[in-house]
């Protein structure tokens, strides 16, 4: 993710392995361990964040819309709409049919089944924390709706939970502040994402977020970056309340100098920065070369590419070769390349590419040769030796073990916040749900699984179970979507809501009817 945070990581993460650095061991090892750290202990909010994405961003009223709804309306909305009058959609137009479409789209029965996975997946942060730090979005977003109607928005919440974490004045002091110590500057950084966890369910959140988010929304209204805006963007960021007060030593100074910094690594802060290519996927064939080895095709099953000259020489025949394609969405465009092992064979480029910024970058994305990365990857291991052979890296694996399992206990906290009223409460619901998620609980049974994915993802915002409504002109989607997997929706429903009180009840009923998400009304009442 671009972000205060996020640079903080790649400076550590270069400085951790540059040459010539007459720092000691240990402050390099620190470096490192920070990074790991941070790695490992928010994986949950990451993971978290895209599930929410998957499963519940949906725009609403907010000024401002995230560049994933911003490149989903443009390439898979834009160019569906019927235009009869030969002019554009409005935008009005394009948001109302992207709703709809993601509604729909997610309750086919692929999305219903993955939600489902989702809800039996581990809730223990062992195998990626997936649940868990899906759990603690909702609970934030419903504590951000609670305080205002801006939240409602989910992909608003969206974007300021990515802001709130990831442009965070206090992570970015602990991780530039200098420590030569790796065990103790792992626990620095756990120590602040845990205060973090704790901040959310605190009274300060509930006083000052609804300031916070009308400030934020007002702050990005008003920005128009371009992509390799990268450095002035560090002086941009929205101050936020939970900030910890404005810029302290470390960071304000990383931060005035990260022009310096970026010459001293012999960073392009443009690469790091930028998110201007994604793969979308790659195929494995064979590129059969001319006697002159300068000559070839590529063959992929059926298909076969015209003759092309490769940008270096190999030995003539044929060769296992792969072909990458990547999309350039702030272009509307795409690119790709073949390679053999480590050689680039041809790279497709947009012509406008030609002589930018742009075709170098493209080159160093599709290159597996790239020396400075592939240097950096040695030095790393360099350093991992060299840890490994003063005897500290068994103190450094169990402190990052012991902060992992500390921040497991906070996110469980918050996420079932809204279930367990008592520890004890809690750690029993823990224990059900730690290896296969609401399985224990909905007595191993597929169709309350399969309800509860449907009821989750049709109570994810009031703008959905209208749109819904609408979609299928009238008639309850709910039951239309039970009945889809053969599910009896008078038995399925009785079985979630009027099961004797106990634990089921508690955390069926009490997680998904907190903070407006009733699913008993949610497609057949407006309030």
């Amino acid at each position: 993710m671009s972000s205060l945070v996020g640079n903080s990581l790649t400076f550590l993460w270069l400085r951790s392995t540059r040459v010539n650095d007459s720092r000691s061991l240990d402050h390099k090892a620190a470096d490192a361990a920070k990074v790991a750290a941070f790695q490992i202990l928010m994986q949950p909010w990451l993971e978290g964040i895209a599930t929410y994405a998957e499963f519940d961003v949906t725009p609403g009223d907010s000024r401002v819309m995230s560049n994933l709804m911003v490149e989903t309306l443009r390439h898979f909305i834009v160019g569906q709409l019927p235009s009869p009058s030969g002019k554009p959609p409005s935008l009005t137009q394009a948001i109302n049919a992207m709703r709809s479409s993601l509604a729909s789209f997610r309750f086919s029965k692929e999305i219903v089944r993955k939600k489902a996975d989702l809800l039996l997946s581990p809730l223990s942060n062992l195998r990626g924390g997936y649940l868990a730090g899906y759990l603690c979005v909702k609970t934030f977003q419903e504590q951000c709706e609670h305080a205002t109607a801006l939240a409602e928005d989910t992909d608003f919440a969206y974007l300021y939970l990515i802001h709130f974490l990831m442009d965070d004045y206090g992570m970015v002091d602990v991780l530039l502040a200098e420590h030569d110590d790796p065990v103790n500057a792992i626990q620095r950084v756990a120590d602040h994402i845990t205060a973090r966890i704790e901040l959310i369910a605190s009274p300060l959140f509930s006083k000052h977020i609804a300031t916070d988010m009308r400030s934020f929304e007002t702050w990005l209204n008003k920005q128009r970056p371009s992509p390799s805006a990268s450095a002035r963007r560090f002086s941009r960021v929205h101050r936020s309340s939970f900030s910890r007060g404005a810029f302290a030593s470390a960071s304000s100074k990383f931060y005035e100098a990260n022009a310096a910094a970026s010459r001293d690594l012999d960073l392009d802060l443009d690469l790091l920065e930028s998110h201007l290519f994604f793969v979308l996927g790659s195929v494995v064939g064979t590129a059969s070369f001319h006697d002159d080895g300068r000559t070839f095709v590529f063959e992929y099953g059926d298909d076969r590419t015209t003759e092309l000259q490769s940008l270096c020489e190999m030995t003539p025949g044929d060769h296992e070769a792969e072909m990458t394609q990547l999309l350039v969405p702030v272009l509307a465009a795409s690119a790709g390349s073949i390679a053999v092992d480590d050689s680039i064979l041809a790279i497709e480029r947009p012509d406008s590419f030609a002589g930018t910024v742009l075709e170098s970058i493209l080159g160093r994305k599709v290159s597996h040769r790239d020396g400075s990365i592939a240097g950096i990857h040695a030095r790393q291991d360099l350093l991992v030796s060299k840890l490994k052979s003063t005897g500290r890296m068994p103190q450094i694996i169990a402190a990052l073990a012991s902060a992992s399992g500390l921040a497991q206990s906070y996110y469980n906290g918050l996420g079932l916040s809204g279930v367990a009223k008592t520890p004890a409460q809690l750690e029993h619901i823990v224990h059900m749900m730690n290896d296969t998620g609401v399985w224990e609980i909905l007595n191993k049974r597929r169709d309350l699984v399969l309800t509860l994915s449907i009821l989750s993802i049709a109570s994810s915002n009031r703008r959905g179970r209208l749109m819904l409504r609408d979609r299928f002109k009238g008639v309850d989607p709910l039951k239309a979507q039970l009945e889809a997997f053969d599910i009896s929706p008078e038995s399925a429903l009785s079985d979630l809501f009027n099961t004797p009180t106990g634990l089921r009840d508690l955390a069926v009923q009490g997680y998904w009817t907190r903070n407006g998400h009733r699913l008993m009304i949610m497609v057949c009442d407006d309030s």
